[in-house]
């Protein structure tokens, strides 16, 4: 009796385990929102648009946004992608909250 149950909780678990990456794909087929990788040609993107945002800004930016940019930057270069991803990111999301207009696309 025992047997049984844990036969049927490991097939319930079976069908549930390929039954919700069939769903996760499909939903993912119809998300809108592009996704992103770690990779370095995302990390340049990124760099590019800190680097316009800087541009845009009137004032100097935060101390923290500078560091994290160029850590971020550093990352990218030495191949720890994540890390330089995140604080390139940080200080997009920084900049954008001290001037908006500085990120905005054209």
């Amino acid at each position: 009796m025992v047997r049984r149950m844990r036969l049927w909780g490991f097939v319930v678990l079976l069908v549930l385990l390929f039954a919700g990456g069939d769903y996760s794909s499909r939903a993912r087929a119809n998300d809108p929102t592009p996704l992103t990788t770690e990779s370095a040609d995302y990390c340049l993107q990124l760099q590019s648009l800190v680097g316009e945002a800087l541009q845009k800004i009137n004032a100097p930016p935060p101390p923290e946004v500078r560091s994290l940019s160029d850590e971020g930057g550093r990352l990218c270069r030495q191949g720890h992608l994540r890390g330089g991803i995140i604080r390139l990111r940080h200080a997009l999301m920084m900049l954008h909250q001290a001037s908006p207009s500085a990120t905005q696309s054209p």
